[in-house]
C-alpha cells in the first residue's frame, strides 16, 4: 500500500530538538491520518486565553493539515477531542459546526490529564479520501447508454497519467500555447471538486504541468486536469491522487510570460467544453454534458 507523508511548512523546531518526532499526517491508501492538533497562538507561543478562540486555532490547523493532502473536513469520518476539562464541550462544540456545512463525521470527547503547553483541547482525526461531497462512481459507457443524447465524447485519444482514474466535476478552462504560469495560478485558487481543461493547442514540445502543479491543485480542492497538450513528471504523477490525462510527456518546461485566456469556452476532439459543464473521464474516455448525469 503507498503511503505518504504530510507536513505542514514553517514548523519551528523548540530547543534541544533535531526534527520534530512525528508527520502530521500519513495517507495509507485512500486514508489518512492526522497527528494531534493544539491551539497554540504563534505569536505567544501559548494558547489563547479565551476558549472559542483556542478552538478555532485548532480547527484552523485541522483543515490546513486537510487542505495540504487535498482533502476538505466533508472527507473527516472519525473525530477525537481530549479535554482536560470536558465541562469545556459546550464551548468547542459552539465553533466546531461551522466548519461543517453537510453530515458531520462521527465524534468522541473524552476527558483527559494536562496537555502540553498548557492547551484545553487536542484534536485528532481521520479522512477517507470520498466524502460527502465526492462524486459518485460511475462508468462512461454506462453514462452514454443512459444519456447518449445529452453527452458528447471527446474523439482525443488521451493518455492516463494521474494516480485517479475516473474523475468527474465542473469544467474550469485556460487556453494558452506552451506557457503554464496561467493555469498555475488558476489551480492555486480554490478548485471546489472541479476538472480544468486546458487548451494547449495540442503542443507536446514543452510539458505545461508537472508534479509541483499536480500537487498544488490536490492541495487547492481540484478532482483532475485534462491537458490538450504535454505533461511532465510520469512516475510522480501516477502516485497522486488527482485525475491527470495529457496527449504525451517531455520533460521540457514550458515558458512563465502568463499568455492565454481563462474561463473562456474552448473546442477540440470535437467537443466544446463550456465553463460550468460537467465533465466525466474514466479509462473509456471523456465526455461532457450541459448538467450532472447523477
Amino acid at each position: 500500500m503507498h503511503r505518504e507523508h504530510i507536513d505542514l511548512p514553517g514548523k519551528t523546531l523548540r530547543p534541544n530538538m533535531k526534527r520534530w518526532p512525528f508527520s502530521d499526517a500519513v495517507r495509507a491508501g485512500d486514508t489518512l491520518y492526522l497527528a494531534g492538533r493544539i491551539g497554540i497562538d504563534p505569536a505567544t507561543g501559548k494558547p489563547p486565553p479565551a476558549l472559542a478562540d483556542e478552538a478555532r486555532l485548532v480547527l484552523d490547523d485541522l483543515r490546513r493539515v486537510l487542505t495540504a493532502a487535498g482533502m476538505t473536513t466533508a472527507d473527516l469520518v472519525m473525530v477525537t477531542i481530549f479535554a482536560p476539562d470536558v465541562a469545556d464541550f459546550a464551548a468547542f462544540n459552539a465553533v466546531y459546526l461551522d466548519y461543517f456545512d453537510g453530515p458531520l463525521p462521527a465524534r468522541a470527547f473524552l476527558g483527559s490529564g494536562p496537555l502540553l503547553f498548557g492547551a484545553r483541547f487536542e484534536l485528532t482525526a481521520t479522512a477517507v479520501t470520498g466524502g460527502a461531497d465526492a462524486v459518485a462512481p460511475f462508468q462512461t459507457v454506462d453514462l452514454v447508454d443512459a444519456h447518449q443524447d445529452r453527452v458528447q465524447s471527446c474523439s482525443v485519444a488521451f493518455r492516463q497519467f494521474g494516480g485517479r482514474r475516473c474523475f468527474a466535476g465542473r469544467i474550469r478552462t485556460v487556453r494558452t500555447l506552451e506557457d503554464n504560469a496561467l493555469l498555475r495560478e488558476v489551480l492555486g485558487t480554490p478548485g471546489d471538486g472541479a476538472v480544468l481543461v486546458v487548451d494547449g493547442g495540442g503542443s507536446s514540445r514543452v510539458a505545461l504541468v508537472g508534479d509541483v502543479i499536480a500537487a498544488l491543485a490536490i492541495a487547492s480542492g481540484w478532482s483532475g486536469l485534462l491537458i490538450n497538450g504535454a505533461i511532465r513528471d510520469v512516475a510522480r504523477l501516477a502516485t497522486l491522487d488527482i485525475g491527470v490525462k495529457a496527449l504525451a510527456s517531455n520533460p521540457m518546461k514550458s515558458a512563465k510570460n502568463r499568455i492565454g485566456e481563462v474561463d473562456v469556452p474552448v473546442t477540440f476532439g470535437g467537443v466544446r467544453f463550456a465553463p460550468g459543464a460537467m465533465l466525466y473521464s474514466d479509462e473509456d474516455g471523456v465526455l461532457v454534458s450541459d448538467a450532472p448525469l447523477f
